[in-house]
């Protein structure tokens, strides 16, 4: 959040929010861990939020950052994410929440349904998961055969992801790009 453009109790509500969302991320991932480094999955939400403050400051964004997977991976549900922080973050991370792997089939494989899916999103959302992928991109800890089946998905992505980008997203996908030696 631009600390010039709210108020000191709008910074402080925003702060609060995201100390929320950790905690509640924290408590719904608990026991899972990461696929290749075998730490605490938090880590990955938490580092995803951290990117989300780095590249737009919204408090918004920054707490469905915590949660984007807790819908998906976690006993979370929408209704429960409304409950505990507002329909505009529960909403956010719906947004984010992919289909089953079947359901991915069916529009002709994971790559093209997360474009299709990409190209709908809201700005927010867009812009999360981009971080998201930017985040996954610079796992230090993930197998070659994963990064290179992971890099070939994102490449896929954008170069099939021909929404207009916002400078913010415009950015993200710069250093996306830069991680997987985009060619």
């Amino acid at each position: 959040m631009d600390r010039k453009s709210v108020s000191f109790t709008q910074y402080l509500e925003g702060i609060e929010l995201g100390k929320k969302a950790f905690g509640f991320a924290k408590k719904a991932h608990k026991g899972q861990v990461r696929k290749f480094s075998g730490l605490p999955y938090v880590v990955h939400p938490e580092s995803v939020a951290n990117l989300a403050q780095k590249y737009t400051q919204d408090p918004i964004i920054v707490a469905a950052a915590y949660l984007h997977d807790t819908i998906e991976d976690t006993e979370a549900t929408h209704d429960i994410l409304v409950q505990e922080f507002g329909k505009e973050v529960a909403n956010l991370v719906q947004e984010l929440t992919s289909a089953s792997k079947d359901e991915m089939k069916k529009v002709g494989g994971k790559a093209k349904y997360l474009t299709d899916k990409m190209m709908k999103m809201s700005k927010k959302a867009l812009t999360l998961k981009l971080i998201d992928r930017l985040d996954n991109v610079s796992d230090e800890h993930a197998s070659e055969g994963f990064k290179e089946r992971y890099y070939a998905e994102t490449k896929y992505i954008l170069d099939n992801l021909t929404r207009s980008l916002d400078s913010t997203q415009k950015k993200i996908v710069k250093e996306i790009k830069k991680k997987i030696s985009y060619e």
